[in-house]
């Protein structure tokens, strides 16, 4: 059981999970599913740790922290808790509060952990190519609308090529792939 002098965070996943409780304790990383018992990963278990921008239609300011472990797989640990259809909390405070003193906590028990942030180079290079592709329809739409072809479902197309452009490059600048110092966050893989 974890005691309240241990960092800790609480996040629910969705609909068919119960609450995950997350703590940082014995240079262990705990979580605790509402109902189960207590498991633990030792520090030196966790081969790497990646923090992903995420964002969904309903969760625009979600981040997810990967940690990568020798025994269980993978980890998520997110910046938003579930509390009902399409209604999610942001937790972006005490969220960044437990990340910090995780990084802090595991880099000093595992100071050969690799710290890698953001997607895949190939999902970073696909992302791009989707960006250059939507630009190329908004060109296209635009010269459209300047030849006098202005129908309702271009002006729809155009509304949602504006919706999803700058979502795309905030997306592409946050996942941008790399390395980081545990000990100084870099605000991109914060929310």
């Amino acid at each position: 059981m974890m005691t309240d002098n241990d960092p800790q965070y609480t996040y629910r996943q969705s609909i068919l999970t119960k609450p995950w409780t997350f703590g940082l304790k014995n240079n262990a990383l705990t979580w605790e599913e509402e109902g189960k018992p207590l498991r633990m990963i030792p520090f030196t278990q966790i081969t790497k740790v990646q923090p992903k921008f995420d964002p969904t239609r309903v969760q625009l300011n979600r981040h997810i922290l990967h940690v990568h472990t020798t025994q269980n797989g993978i980890i998520k640990i997110a910046s938003m808790t579930y509390q009902g259809i399409n209604d999610f909390k942001d937790q972006a405070s005490s969220y960044r509060t437990f990340i910090k003193a995780f990084h802090e906590q595991l880099s000093a028990a595992n100071p050969k952990m690799q710290f890698s942030k953001g997607i895949t180079q190939l999902g970073y290079l696909a992302s791009i190519g989707v960006l250059i592709f939507l630009i190329v329809l908004l060109v296209g739409a635009v010269g459209f609308i300047l030849m006098g072809a202005v129908n309702f479902i271009i002006l729809i197309k155009l509304g949602l090529l504006l919706y999803f452009i700058p979502s795309l490059v905030g997306y592409i600048r946050k996942n941008k792939p790399g390395t980081y110092d545990p000990l100084n966050l870099p605000a991109d893989i914060l929310p």
